[in-house]
């Protein structure tokens, strides 16, 4: 079902089967396959290509110019997987020419509410990426991975917290660990962490 008040360009190719909600406009060059259910008022431009069984919510900006300045219009693509939630006021931007023209995001990935996906970022399977996290471009978040929100705790600092899915459990990870204490220091460091049960 097509709400009457979306304006999709004839030159997309939207299966019969996409429900597609008011106020929401899709662009030429869009691919949408079986069963994508998108809300009210989503923006999907550029030459993007959405997976089946995804659910995308109001406000979402899908496929828009990469925030890059050295983007000059050049024809890049976005591409999302299959069963891929995207939240509301999500934005995910296509790749751009110096950084291999593409974005691309597996099967079963959850975007939360004002998360980002710059240009030219490449992010697995499985991945979640909690509220207000934005990936600049170029960024690669393999399988599995939980990126979460920052935060801050009652002990004066401030942190970002990643995790792991089970399927990971005995592996050895290096992760990033930055965070910033009351005075406006910031603190960094490099871990390597054995993933324990």
């Amino acid at each position: 079902m097509i709400h009457k008040t979306s304006i999709i360009e004839s030159k997309s190719k939207i299966s019969k089967t996409v429900k597609v909600g008011p106020y929401t406009v899709i662009g030429p060059n869009v691919e949408i396959n079986d069963n994508v259910e998108i809300s009210s008022h989503v923006n999907i431009t550029g030459r993007t290509k959405i997976g089946s069984g995804t659910k995308i919510f109001p406000f979402a900006s899908i496929g828009a110019d990469p925030q890059d300045i050295k983007y000059k219009g050049e024809d890049t693509t976005l591409e999302i997987g299959k069963n891929n939630k995207i939240r509301e006021y999500v934005t995910i931007n296509p790749g751009t020419f110096g950084g291999g023209g593409l974005t691309k995001i597996g099967n079963n990935c959850l975007f939360m509410i004002s998360s980002h996906i710059a240009h030219d970022c490449n992010i697995g399977n499985n991945v979640i990426i909690a509220n207000n996290v934005p990936l600049g471009g170029h960024v690669t978040i393999e399988d599995n991975v939980v990126n979460g929100s920052g935060y801050s705790s009652d002990d004066g600092y401030s942190y970002q917290m990643m995790g792991v899915m089970e399927e990971n459990i005995g592996q050895t990870a290096t992760i990033w660990v930055g965070y910033y204490d009351n005075y406006g220091t910031q603190w960094l460091d490099n871990i390597e962490v054995k993933i324990n049960e």
